[in-house]
């Protein structure tokens, strides 16, 4: 493949560890790669491949998104004269909204080729995200029409032939069904530069789980599919599980947690490696056998135990049936109970082998490296 000059298009902001992976890994190839997106923030906190001033921003916002011309239109201006600098050989856009703009500048008039990269498989989760969200139905009568826009921009964009990287065998399935030959699996592991420093796991004497979360503390408005009502609770009414160990919130408060705020890529795995057990709380959600949610295998690369809602079946298969599934706060109780207390309390090495039976399989299998080949697979098939 010749050297290219490649555009990243999103309507969010770095830091990203996919699209920055995506770009890392196409500079590893020699590519030239730019970023377009939404204001970055602490660019210099987080790991990145783009150069300060091959990075744009676009003002993206909810009327943007809401498909209002004026604010539309706006966004399309500001792309189209980055796109006039730069002049790239290729476009790389992100989600659905970088997906329908950049189709709408770029692909149907067949100026520059594009490729979309569905973070969240769209199609699926705007019924999820949205439609089947109690707080949602609240919201201006005006806008309850605007997910099933996005939903069907994902299907143009799928059904016009662009090729598709996505996240999940599943998701692939999907897309091929619809007639899409050209979709290529890219899951969100790490990358083998940021864990190749992390050490085997080991034993704590002071026990204590941990929850990475990018987003904000829970507000009573959580979309079912990462419904973590109650999840606090736990820690915080019962203190014989020990110490919830929270990264990615401010400052959740309960007696029961310790909260570290947000944390660059190795000051995260530092803390992880501290811990014993990796919760993902989400409860069962019919959307998640097509996810791949990075802290699932940011866990298992610290060599923790992950605990993961039995419907992520695809992080399942992807440890190799490794994780331990619960189904309800009261079985997720139980287990951590049963983890902290006995027998491994008193047999420590069952559960220190068993983490490292995860840890040697994350390194071998679960890393971007294995599988970042396919973006430039996706890329030749334009």
């Amino acid at each position: 493949m010749d050297t290219l000059k490649i555009l990243h298009v999103s309507d969010n902001g770095l830091p990203d560890t996919r699209i920055e992976k995506s770009a890392i890994s196409a500079k590893k190839r020699g590519h030239e790669v730019y970023f377009a997106g939404g204001t970055s923030l602490n660019v210099n906190h987080f790991i990145t491949s783009f150069d300060r001033d091959k990075i744009f921003t676009l003002n993206w916002n909810s009327r943007a998104r809401y498909y209002y011309e004026k604010e539309w239109n706006a966004v399309k201006k500001q792309l189209t004269n980055i796109i006039k600098d730069c002049k790239p050989d290729l476009i790389h856009a992100h989600d659905v909204f970088a997906g329908k703009m950049c189709k709408q500048l770029v692909f149907d008039s067949k100026e520059i080729p594009m490729v979309y990269d569905s973070h969240e498989f769209w199609m699926y989760y705007v019924d999820f995200q949205y439609l089947e969200n109690e707080y949602f139905k609240n919201i201006d009568p005006k806008h309850k029409d605007i997910p099933r826009l996005w939903r069907q921009w994902e299907i143009e964009i799928v059904d016009a032939g662009i090729p598709v990287i996505t996240i999940s065998q599943k998701a692939k399935e999907v897309y091929n069904n619809i007639g899409n030959d050209n979709a290529f699996v890219v899951p969100n592991y790490p990358a083998r530069e940021e864990t190749r420093n992390i050490p085997e796991p080991r034993m704590h004497d002071n026990f204590a789980s941990v929850f990475v979360n990018g987003g904000k503390p829970p507000s009573g408005n959580e979309v079912p599919l990462r419904d973590i009502d109650g999840f606090l609770d736990l820690f915080n009414k019962n203190r014989d599980l020990g110490p919830l160990r929270t990264i990615g919130w401010g400052h959740p408060s309960g007696d029961g947690l310790v909260p570290y705020g947000a944390l660059n890529r190795q000051q995260m795995y530092r803390v992880l490696c501290e811990s014993d057990i990796g919760i993902i709380p989400w409860k069962p959600h019919p959307f998640h056998p097509y996810c791949s949610p990075n802290k699932a295998y940011e866990y298992a690369h610290a060599g923790l135990l992950p605990i993961i809602p039995a419907s992520l079946k695809t992080v399942m298969n992807d440890l190799n049936g490794m994780a331990i599934t619960f189904t309800t706060y009261d079985n997720l109780r139980n287990l951590i109970t049963l983890f902290r207390n006995h027998p491994f309390r008193n047999d420590p090495d069952i559960l220190h082998d068993h983490r490292s039976k995860i840890y040697r399989h994350a390194r071998d299998y679960l890393t971007w490296d294995n599988y970042e080949g396919n973006i430039f697979d996706a890329y030749k098939a334009l």
